[in-house]
């Protein structure tokens, strides 16, 4: 599945590509050690979540210097996400201070000199200090703890089930979602790898709502956090739907009556009635504006024309 998802990577242009995941939630980078120190990597519009695989355009020079170089090697990094998407030398102050670690799995370059990222989330962290700018950003990183999800926990199921339903709902409402992603949705089972894939595929109104998503320790709480955003983008979409859908039925409306008063005049013309009707029309115009009646009087008269305008030329 990976592979195949990367074989589309070079021709698709903008279009923002969903993460990949183990849909068991299992991961074999778990238990990898984090170091303090760590080449940082700034991404524009994307926030990566632990046991999710992310790919990523990397176009700037020290992003692409970052990648080329760490995976050679470790291939260990971190991933932060920028508060602003248009700065292209981004400092300590213009990324989000929670992100998380990652692992290079696979790099693929790109004919216009860009490259496609494979990277895959393992576990938060936050960003201490910038340490060196050149020849890319290194920071000081600390490891987040992480509070496990209990076992057999009904709340959680009940959190879990709810969080599902409404990601399932949004992907039908949704037509440029994946309908794929339902039946990964449908066959997760572990409750922090539920809302980590959910809040990675799911775009929601502002970045900083993914961010406090990955902020937060507690599952629970996250999960809740994740569910409201869930909802509101439900009724997001249904209003805009609706305003749509109300658009359509006036363009609708407006497409009927042209087409209508080009049949009707399509019939007059056969009849012989619409040009003579008209030229009659613009006698009478002619007439009451020569003969330099009182306003009132005029007024009156132009009224009249109108409503003699709109009835079949032969009418008595």
């Amino acid at each position: 599945m990976i592979l195949d998802q990367l074989s589309q990577l070079e021709g698709a242009g903008n279009y923002n590509i969903l993460p990949i995941v183990n849909v068991e939630g299992s991961s074999n980078v778990e238990d990898i050690d984090i170091p303090n120190t760590l080449p940082i990597l700034a991404t524009r519009d994307a926030v990566l979540f632990p046991g999710t695989v992310l790919p990523v355009t990397i176009g700037r020079q020290k992003s692409l210097k970052l990648i080329k170089t760490l995976y050679k090697g470790t291939k260990i990094i971190a991933t932060f996400t920028q508060k602003n998407i248009k700065v292209e030398e981004p400092d300590f102050e213009d990324l989000y201070n929670i992100g998380v670690a990652a692992k290079i799995i696979k790099i693929i370059e790109l004919p216009d000199g860009t490259l496609s990222a494979l990277l895959q989330g393992i576990h938060r962290i936050s960003l201490k200090e910038i340490l060196s700018r050149e020849p890319y950003l290194v920071g000081v990183v600390e490891n987040l703890p992480e509070v496990r999800a209990k076992e057999d926990d009904n709340y959680n199921d009940y959190v879990a089930d709810s969080i599902k339903d409404a990601a399932l709902t949004i992907i039908k409402m949704s037509p440029n979602i994946p309908q794929e992603l339902s039946f990964a949705i449908k066959n997760i089972e572990g409750f922090e790898f539920l809302i980590n894939f959910i809040a990675a595929n799911m775009e929601f109104e502002k970045i900083s709502d993914k961010i406090k998503i990955l902020s937060e320790s507690n599952p629970t709480e996250r999960g809740m956090r994740l569910l409201e955003l869930l909802q509101k983008q439900i009724e997001f979409i249904k209003l805009k739907n609706d305003i749509q859908q109300k658009v359509k039925s006036e363009m609708d409306q407006q497409q009927r009556e042209y087409y209508l008063n080009n049949q009707l005049k399509t019939i007059q013309e056969e009849l012989g009635e619409g040009e003579s009707g008209d030229d009659e029309i613009r006698e009478y115009a002619e007439k009451i504006e020569q003969a330099q009646l009182p306003a009132e009087v005029a007024e009156k008269l132009k009224k009249e024309l109108g409503r003699m305008a709109k009835q079949p030329f032969g009418s008595a």
